[in-house]
């Protein structure tokens, strides 16, 4: 049997919890990535009518007053006829310590139920298994910012 996780290096982390997303935009958790190379997050719609736009955004400080997209690194938006989908967006070094996944929804009438995971990988300093998982969702984003 294959493994049920994405990485060996850390738990998942609630990136967003589950809720309702309307024509608005909603933040996630802030994830503190000081120790870890890089950062993941899965992303799971399902339901409604509405298009979804996902990015992660990054900030020097914990409260993120003023926060930053990180280039390249947002998915493909899902568009509102679509029943479900499942996306991954991995930072790898991230230039500022804290990011968190922002997720708009837009058009359509009703609401989309969308939750991410966010998944910690490589400790800085240390060698770090990573198992692909294009297989498993619909889009995988990654991009490399700090290199």
């Amino acid at each position: 049997m294959g493994r049920a996780y994405l990485h060996d290096t850390s738990p998942p982390e609630e990136g967003l919890e589950a809720q309702a997303v309307g024509a608005a935009t909603v933040t996630g958790d802030i994830i503190d990535t000081l120790g870890y190379e890089g950062v993941e997050f899965v992303l799971h719609v399902n339901g409604g009518n509405r298009a979804i736009d996902a990015k992660v955004q990054r900030d020097d400080a914990v409260g993120f007053a003023s926060p930053t997209d990180i280039t390249g690194a947002a998915i493909t938006q899902i568009a509102g006829g679509t029943a479900k989908a499942t996306k991954v967006i991995s930072v790898y070094k991230p230039a500022e310590r804290y990011v968190r996944i922002s997720v708009t929804g837009s058009g359509g009438t009703t609401n989309r139920t969308v939750a991410a995971i966010a998944r910690k990988y490589g400790p800085s300093g240390g060698a770090a298994a990573r198992y692909p998982v294009a297989a498993l969702c619909d889009e995988q984003v990654e991009v490399g910012e700090n290199i």
